[in-house]
């Protein structure tokens, strides 16, 4: 059984276990308006995740442009602002730790890049 507030359509809007005030529907697990409600928030999942992974890809392109340029001394690294320094600074350690882990918990393998490790 779940709980549903719904939107002025009728469509649900959210969903929850357990009743968040006295008003809310309730609702059979199997019923077609809780299938399509979460139907359509995982394909939104799905849209997001895409994203984010492709954002994570692109940040680590910035990273290695920005390197790419102060390493040509075409910009100086205390050009940036001091925020935008702080987060290369924090990342690029975060990343020297992680290439330093040599136990088996590492998920990709020193010797291929592209293999990952169970």
């Amino acid at each position: 059984m779940f709980y549903v507030t719904r939107n002025p359509q009728g469509d649900i809007q959210s969903l929850s276990e357990t009743a968040l005030f006295a008003e809310q529907e309730q609702l059979a697990s199997d019923h077609p308006d809780v299938y399509a409600f979460l139907q359509r928030n995982h394909e939104e999942g799905k849209e997001y995740s895409a994203l984010s992974q492709s954002d994570m890809a692109f940040i680590r392109v910035l990273e290695d442009l920005i390197d790419l340029l102060t390493d040509k001394d075409l910009i100086q690294f205390t050009e940036l602002p001091p925020a935008a320094q702080q987060k290369l600074l924090e990342r690029r350690s975060m990343r020297k730790a992680l290439s330093t882990l040599s136990t088996s918990s590492t998920l990709i393998a020193d010797s291929d890049k592209d293999e990952i490790l169970i």
